[in-house]
């Protein structure tokens, strides 16, 4: 089982143990739209009411119910996985997501934009988007989960992220225990590659580049304890992430623009050789039916002729000078035939 306080690669490791042949949520819904691309996330199963489970299963709320499912006999955890990332960069992820889709609702004020507190049932729960309260609710249910499974002695494989993804060699050597027995070391390594997108772990230097922007003078310091990001560097951060977007979608828009007008010229100079095509046919059949009536012109003085012809010849045989030579023209055919 993957679990933990999310934001630190778990969806990450589904996709990687997919790849390694693993029976996880995605090698049973490839096909499913359960990833989301904007925050990296998704891929998870809740292991209730649920026979038919994949061996491999992502929870971000095992938390909630590890007691519970510790006591299902029809269950039982060969480990749990647990990937680990700095408090301060996992709780701003999470509300970083939250600010994000806050300014991506269409017809907000731009007021409510700013609010440090949110909420979303109406009558419901008002929480907090200030990383240090996420980071209280996260310590808070990381430590009760290990405890819970520590207690039950439930094997743990402790990751650090985002080592897990910049390390093939790293990773498969900490999951050897759980893994080592169904996936050999090449095809882990080539799981790493197929899946692994480094680029991706972006809060730390979303965090570092915003704050620099914001206090560009200042020397740097050691602060003692654990910083947070100020409001507004959390606003900035947001912000940029939706523009990106914005300008990611923009850029796929103008392709498809740019290909729509590359095939409507197409379609264009396909539609102009057609009708000058057509034009060239219909000048074809003009020219046809011209040599069709002079043709029938002539049929029709040919026949006239013939009619004249054929009035002589008649005539020619009905007269006195016909029955006359008769005899003659009989001589003359068998003088021809002797």
């Amino acid at each position: 089982m993957i679990a933990g306080t999310g934001r630190a690669g778990t969806t990450f490791l589904v996709q990687y143990l997919a790849a390694c042949g693993l029976d996880t949520h995605l090698a049973r819904h490839p096909a499913a739209n359960t990833y989301n691309d904007d925050a990296n996330a998704g891929l998870e199963d809740l292991p209730f009411d649920n026979p038919n489970l994949p061996y491999v299963i992502k929870s971000p709320w095992l938390h909630a119910y590890a007691t519970r499912l510790l006591a299902d006999p029809s269950i039982v955890l060969d480990a749990v996985i647990f990937p680990m990332r700095s408090i301060v960069e996992a709780s701003t992820s999470r509300v970083v997501n939250e600010l994000r889709a806050r300014y991506a609702m269409e017809g907000l004020p731009d007021d409510c934009r700013l609010w440090e507190s949110w909420g979303t049932t109406p009558g419901g729960v008002v929480y907090s988007l200030n990383p240090i309260d996420e980071a209280r609710l996260l310590a808070l249910g990381f430590h009760e989960l290990m405890h819970t499974l520590v207690r039950h002695d439930v094997p743990l494989v402790m990751l650090d992220f985002p080592r897990l993804v910049e390390d093939p060699g790293y990773l498969y050597e900490k999951l050897h225990s759980v893994i080592g027995g169904k996936v050999d070391r090449e095809r882990a390594l080539s799981a790493h590659r197929e899946t692994a997108v480094p680029v991706k772990v972006r809060v730390g230097r979303e965090l570092a580049a915003s704050t620099a922007a914001l206090r560009p003078q200042e020397p740097a310091a050691q602060t003692p304890g654990i910083e947070f990001p100020s409001q507004a560097t959390l606003d900035r951060v947001a912000i940029k992430r939706e523009l990106d977007k914005a300008v990611s979608e923009r850029a796929v828009l103008q392709r498809k623009l740019d290909e729509a007008i590359a095939g409507r010229a197409a379609c264009q100079h396909q539609l102009s050789e057609a009708i000058a095509e057509g034009d060239a046919r219909r000048h074809e059949l003009a020219e046809s039916r011209r040599s069709q009536a002079a043709l029938a012109q002539d049929l029709e003085r040919l026949g006239l002729r013939a009619s004249h012809l054929e009035a002589q010849c008649i005539a020619v045989k009905a007269s006195n000078s016909w029955r006359v030579t008769a005899p003659l023209r009989a001589l003359s055919r068998m003088l021809k035939v002797r």
